[in-house]
C-alpha cells in the first residue's frame, strides 16, 4: 500500500513537472514571437520613416520648381500686360490724334489689336496670379473666365492653372479621405493623382495615403 502511494505521489510530481516544463516552453516561444513582432514592427516604422524622409525631399523639390515656374510665368504675364496697357494708351492717343479719314482708320485698327493684346494679357495676368496663390477658390473662377472668354494666346497660363486646380483638388480629397480612413475614397483619390501626374508634387501625402489604405485593408 506505502509502495503504491509514493508510486502515485512521484507520478504526480512529473506529471506536475512535465505540466510545469510545457508552460515554460510556451511562455518562451510566446515571448519570442512577441520579440519577433516587435522587431519587425521596429524594422517597418524604420523604413517607413525612410521612405517618408525621401518622399519629403522629391515633394520639397517638385514643388520649389513648380513655384519658382509658376513666379516666373507671373514675372511675365506682368510684363507682358504693362506692354499691352502700354501700347492701348498709345493706341487710343492715336485714334484722338488722327487728322483725316485714313489716319483713323489705321489708327482704329492698331487699337483694336492692341485691345485683343490686352485682352490677352490681362487674361493671362490673372491666371498667373492665381497660380502663385495656390487657391482653389481663387483660381476657380479664373480659370472659368478664361475657358468662357477662349482668346488666342492664353492657352499654356490657363492649361498651368487647370493642373494646379486639379492638383490641389487631389491633394484634399487625398487627405479627407485618409483622415476618415474610407479605402474605397483613398483608392479614388490615388487614382486621381496618379492619373494626372502629382505623384512627386504628393509624394508625402500618396505614401500615408497608401499605408493607411494597406493598414485598413489588413483589418478586413
Amino acid at each position: 500500500m506505502l509502495q503504491r502511494k509514493e508510486e502515485e505521489a512521484r507520478k504526480l510530481r512529473e506529471e506536475e513537472e512535465r505540466l510545469a516544463q510545457e508552460m515554460f516552453e510556451e511562455q518562451q516561444e510566446a515571448e519570442r514571437k512577441a520579440a519577433e513582432k516587435e522587431a519587425a514592427r521596429e524594422e517597418a516604422q524604420r523604413k517607413l520613416e525612410e521612405e517618408t524622409a525621401l518622399a519629403r525631399a522629391r515633394e520639397e523639390a517638385a514643388n520649389r520648381a513648380q513655384k519658382e515656374m509658376h513666379l516666373k510665368n507671373q514675372d511675365l504675364a506682368e510684363k507682358e500686360f504693362q506692354a499691352a496697357k502700354a501700347a492701348e494708351q498709345q493706341a487710343e492717343a492715336s485714334v484722338k490724334e488722327s487728322k483725316s479719314d485714313r489716319e483713323l482708320e489705321i489708327a482704329n485698327r492698331m487699337r483694336d489689336g492692341a485691345l485683343q493684346r490686352a485682352d490677352r494679357a490681362t487674361i493671362n495676368k490673372d491666371l498667373a496670379d492665381a497660380t502663385v496663390m495656390r487657391d482653389v477658390k481663387v483660381l476657380k473662377p479664373v480659370i472659368n473666365k478664361a475657358e468662357k472668354k477662349r482668346v488666342s494666346g492664353t492657352e499654356n497660363y490657363l492649361l498651368q492653372a487647370k493642373k494646379l486646380y486639379e492638383q490641389l483638388q487631389a491633394a484634399t480629397q487625398l487627405q479627407g479621405a485618409t483622415f476618415d480612413r474610407r479605402i474605397a475614397d483613398i483608392e479614388a483619390a490615388i487614382h486621381a493623382i496618379k492619373k494626372g501626374g502629382f505623384e512627386t508634387l504628393l509624394a508625402v501625402e500618396l505614401l500615408e495615403a497608401q499605408v493607411t489604405r494597406d493598414i485598413g485593408v489588413c483589418h478586413f
